[in-house]
């Protein structure tokens, strides 16, 4: 998952053009807020993505946008991996913010 996230996906230009194949981005925006609760980026794409619900638009995003916002691509940074409690381990980033979001989706 790391290797197609992170460098497969990962090295595509910014400006990219990603199209979900499901509505969950505002959920997931508000578990990136969990992780990186001072992220300006998340929050301004989770005010976005409400917009888009609300007005039931269809939501789409960008490599760039995803490498701003996104843990499960983002876990190379600091934040993250303090967060985490893995720092200079990007693979074990993953495996607690994937273990993270499991069991907070449970409860939202």
């Amino acid at each position: 998952m790391h290797h197609a996230l992170v460098n497969v996906l990962g090295s595509l230009p910014f400006e990219t053009v990603l199209y979900y194949g499901h509505n969950y981005t505002e959920k997931n925006l508000r578990w990136a807020q969990v992780v990186e609760p001072l992220n300006v980026a998340i929050s301004t794409k989770l005010e976005y993505a409400k917009i888009c619900n609300r007005d039931n638009v269809f939501i789409m995003s960008s490599i760039g946008s995803e490498k701003e916002t996104n843990p499960f691509v983002r876990c190379s940074e600091p934040t993250v991996q303090q967060w985490a409690g893995c720092e200079d381990d990007p693979v074990k980033t993953l495996l607690a913010v994937r273990k993270g979001k499991d069991e907070w989706g449970k409860h939202n």
